[in-house]
């Protein structure tokens, strides 16, 4: 039952014009779309691997204070007192959005083309080198890696998508049987008008 009730919207197309011309479209620009994934995943795939190679294990801090650069994994040990006097161990971790691995870039990525990356901009730019503390802006060249990536993997990915379905509507636009005869009349009033002589 519940099935059949999700399907009545398409029992429904069959009398309504409108409903199908749009169905019509988001069927002819599948093809398109599918390249534009295809061309996006391709994408992502390229600039994690980049990404892992610009910034694997990089990313590292101490989980306290008093390992600032240019101390790094070896001043991290022991414990640290938080301001409202709470004790805590030091532990040498990575933010959770990292390109230590294949899987982890992809994912950290993939945030970023959703507009998620401020966190993400800041903790690059801040990396030094392995097993030492960030500094605040010591590889701001990175930022350049982000911007190409925002620009090739969001914008125009996302305008190729919006122009393969403008494009959709516009070919299957005129193609149902109503525009068909208002056409085809039209053509006819243009051949048998009156010429002026």
């Amino acid at each position: 039952f519940r099935l059949a009730r999700a399907l009545r919207p398409l029992r429904l197309m069959k009398r309504n014009e409108s409903m199908r011309v749009i169905i019509n479209a988001v069927i002819a620009t599948l093809a398109p779309v599918l390249y534009v994934a295809l061309f996006s995943a391709a994408t992502l795939v390229v600039f994690s691997l980049i990404a892992m190679g610009l910034l694997r294990g990089r990313m590292f801090r101490c989980s306290g204070t008093g390992a600032e650069y240019p101390a790094g994994l070896a001043e991290c040990a022991g414990n640290w007192v938080t301001p409202s006097s709470l004790v805590y161990p030091r532990a040498w971790d990575k933010p959770p959005h990292n390109f230590d691995t294949f899987g982890d870039s992809i994912v950290t990525l993939f945030r970023i083309s959703t507009l998620k990356y401020v966190a993400i901009l800041h903790d690059s730019v801040d990396v030094t080198d392995f097993d030492q503390s960030p500094l605040v802006n010591h590889s701001l060249y990175l930022s350049v890696f982000f911007v190409a990536y925002l620009l090739i993997g969001f914008v125009l990915v996302m305008n190729l998508f919006v122009a393969f379905i403008v494009e959709g509507f516009n070919l299957s636009k005129g193609s149902s049987k109503t525009d068909i005869v208002y056409h085809r009349l039209l053509r006819q009033f243009r051949e048998h008008r009156p010429r002026e002589e």
